[in-house]
C-alpha cells in the first residue's frame, strides 16, 4: 500500500474537518475498516494530517471479560490532555464470540454509555462492518449517539497499488 485512494483521502479530509472542529466534549465516531493492516495505514495517514493530537488505545478481550469499556478507559485518560482525540482499536477482537456473552457485553456498553461519555473528548472506535452491526443491534442507544460513521472500503480505484 503505497498511497491512499482518492476516495479514502476524501474520507480522511472529512474526518479531519469534523475532528478538528470537535470541542473538548464527548462525540462518538466510528471508523469502518475491514482489515487491521488497512486500519493502521489509514489511521497513520489521518494522524499525520490531523491538526490536533491523538491518543491511541487498544482494547483486549481480557478487558471486556473482566470490566466494562468505560471502567477500563477512563483511568487511562487521567494523564491525557483534554484536547486529544481518542482512537480505540481492536474493539471487535475484544468482543466475545459466544452470542449470549456478546449480547451481555454490548448491553453493558449500552447501559453505561453515559459513563463513557464522561471522557469529554471525541472518541473514534475503529472496527469492521460486522462489528458495527453488532453494536447497533445489541447497544442501540449507544450506537445512536454516533456523530458520524466514516467508511473505508478496500478497493482499487484504477490507479494501481492503492488502498
Amino acid at each position: 500500500m503505497s498511497q491512499l485512494s482518492n476516495n479514502h483521502q476524501q474520507t480522511i479530509d472529512r474526518m479531519k474537518r469534523t475532528l478538528g472542529r470537535a470541542d473538548d466534549q464527548f462525540a462518538l465516531f466510528f471508523g469502518l475498516v475491514s482489515f487491521a493492516e488497512n486500519r493502521a495505514f489509514i489511521t497513520a495517514a489521518l494522524i499525520e494530517q490531523l491538526k490536533r493530537p491523538v491518543s491511541e488505545f487498544t482494547v483486549s478481550a481480557e478487558v471486556l471479560q473482566t470490566t466494562t469499556l468505560d471502567a477500563w478507559l477512563l483511568p487511562k485518560l487521567k494523564g491525557v490532555p483534554e484536547g486529544n482525540v481518542i482512537f480505540l482499536y481492536d474493539f471487535d477482537s475484544a468482543l466475545p464470540s459466544d452470542k449470549c456473552a456478546l449480547r451481555h457485553c454490548l448491553q453493558q456498553l449500552n447501559w453505561r454509555r453515559s459513563a463513557l461519555a464522561s471522557i469529554a473528548r471525541p472518541l473514534v472506535i475503529w472496527l469492521p462492518q460486522y462489528a458495527i452491526a453488532q453494536v447497533a443491534e445489541y447497544a442501540p442507544d449507544f450506537y445512536d449517539w454516533y456523530s458520524n460513521v466514516y467508511e473505508f472500503t478496500l478497493f482499487d480505484d484504477g490507479d494501481g497499488d492503492r488502498l
